[in-house]
């Protein structure tokens, strides 16, 4: 189909491929229980839920989700992480280890890179283990209230 700028959904979608890239490996699987040892930031911190609305959202939050949801990656190797090319330096390697944690108002992002070499040499991400802590701000999806 044509939108009138004069190039097809083909080309669309052509696009999108150029601009991502898949993650080979990088699969992460949701549960409701944190596992023990790599959500323990979940029991070091807690999710800053308050009632106080950000300036910018206009809708009141979605109903709570039924429990938080973590994750982490299904492919992780034994010592850290699944080992991947340096995107940065291609033609070295970095294991990227990640952890998600998911709660109503919060998601948190335990991203780090260690050198493939030297699993103790850290490339990105919070040395300490603490994750990054992002809230809501708004939301996208409407309420509909059925009488």
């Amino acid at each position: 189909g044509d939108d009138g700028d004069g190039k097809g959904q083909g080309d669309a979608q052509q696009n999108i491929q150029d601009i991502f890239q898949e993650m080979h490996r990088c699969d992460i699987q949701w549960t409701s229980e944190p596992d023990e040892i790599r959500h323990a930031y979940v029991k070091d911190y807690s999710p800053h839920q308050t009632d106080e609305l950000s300036p910018f959202t206009s809708p009141p939050p979605p109903p709570p989700l039924p429990v938080p949801v973590h994750a982490i990656m299904m492919h992780d190797h034994d010592i850290g992480g699944v080992l991947l090319e340096s995107q940065m330096m291609p033609g070295t390697y970095i294991r990227v280890q990640d952890e998600l944690s998911l709660w109503e108002n919060e998601l948190w992002i335990n991203d780090r890179g260690h050198d493939a070499e030297d699993i103790e040499r850290l490339v990105y991400g919070n040395w300490d283990g603490v994750p990054y802590q992002m809230k809501r701000v708004s939301t996208l999806v409407e309420s509909v209230v059925v009488p």
